[in-house]
């Protein structure tokens, strides 16, 4: 949508003052953008919320950000938005869905032998390459002794 377009449907074809007035955006700076056409992205949130209404809808409509992102809801601040009571219910719902969770179907051996096959027989991680360096064990045969260095006998 055209930027001049935008503003007389958003504003109701106010004036560059009273524009202004309701946004914060100082008047030549209306005026400046009007006559080019163009209105900052800053500006465009400004009126659009000086007007009561949605900058990311103002934001769409004067093509500074693709509707696919006005849609999209970030999973995480919506989950951290969410009572722990809402969680648990969905959590809870999730559980009963039927078919959905063979964990809960299956016998235990049977889990941790499909689970032992995924892994090559070594644990959770398919390959010894892979094992995260914090929890791979020192392979040195020897232990440090009375007067080395990495010795320690207690407090």
């Amino acid at each position: 949508m055209e930027h001049s377009e935008w503003l007389a449907e958003t504003t109701g074809g106010d004036s560059a003052r009273t524009i202004a007035k309701k946004s914060g955006v100082p008047d030549r700076t209306v005026l400046n953008q009007t006559e080019k056409g163009k209105f900052s992205a800053e500006n465009v949130i400004k009126i659009a919320t000086g007007y009561g209404k949605s900058p990311v809808r103002a934001l769409v409509d004067t093509d500074y950000l693709d509707e696919q992102w006005a849609e999209t809801v970030d999973p995480i601040t919506a989950l951290r938005q969410v009572s722990e009571e809402d969680l648990a219910d969905e959590v809870l719902r999730r559980m009963k869905l039927p078919g959905t969770h063979e964990e809960f179907d299956t016998p235990v051996d049977e889990l941790d032998a499909r689970r032992a096959a995924k892994s090559n027989g070594r644990g959770i991680y398919p390959t010894p390459d892979v094992l995260p360096e914090g929890y791979v064990a020192d392979s040195t045969d020897t232990e440090p002794e009375m007067g080395d260095d990495d010795y320690n006998d207690g407090p």
